[in-house]
């Protein structure tokens, strides 16, 4: 059984997202 709810793993999931998001936006400027 999960102890996360199916709301938790969204989330978790878009969190990953957006951080890879802003790393390749980072890496793109040369900010990294």
């Amino acid at each position: 059984m999960r102890s996360r709810s199916n709301s938790g793993v969204k989330l978790d999931s878009y969190v990953r997202m957006v951080q890879k998001t802003i790393l390749c936006y980072q890496v793109s400027r040369g900010v990294a």
